[in-house]
C-alpha cells in the first residue's frame, strides 16, 4: 500500500511539471496526435474566454471550442486513442489571474488485447 501511495505521488509530481502558463492572446500549439491546432484566451468582464481550434490532418475540417473559465475551472480536450491505446488529453485550468495548460498522460488502465 505504501509503495502504491508513493507511486501515485510521484506520478502527480511528474505531471505537474508538464504545465505551461498561457498568456492572454498568446496562443499555444495543441498537439493531440492525429488532431492538432491552437488555443488562446482573452480577459473579459465575465471571465477568461478560452478558444481552442482543432483539425484532424490536412483534409479534415476545423472544430472550434469556446468556453468561459472562472477561477478554479478546467476545460479538458480529449482525443481517443486507437484501440488499445490511451487517449490524449489537454487540461486548461484558470488559477486566479493565470491560465495553465497541462498535457497529461492518461492514467486510466490501457486495454490489453489477448
Amino acid at each position: 500500500m505504501k509503495s502504491f501511495i508513493a507511486a501515485a505521488a510521484l506520478t502527480l509530481l511528474s505531471t505537474a511539471a508538464l504545465a505551461d502558463e498561457l498568456k492572454p492572446m498568446a496562443g499555444t500549439v495543441v498537439d493531440l496526435g492525429a488532431v492538432s491546432g491552437a488555443a488562446y484566451y482573452t480577459v473579459e468582464a465575465d471571465g477568461f474566454h478560452l478558444v481552442t481550434t482543432l483539425k484532424s490532418g490536412e483534409e479534415g475540417g476545423a472544430i472550434r471550442f469556446s468556453t468561459v473559465l472562472n477561477d478554479g475551472q478546467t476545460a479538458i480536450v480529449s482525443v481517443p486513442g486507437e484501440s488499445g491505446t490511451a487517449a490524449k488529453d489537454l487540461h486548461i485550468t484558470r488559477r486566479g489571474d493565470k491560465v495553465e495548460v497541462m498535457r497529461t498522460p492518461d492514467l486510466r488502465a490501457e486495454v490489453v488485447a489477448n
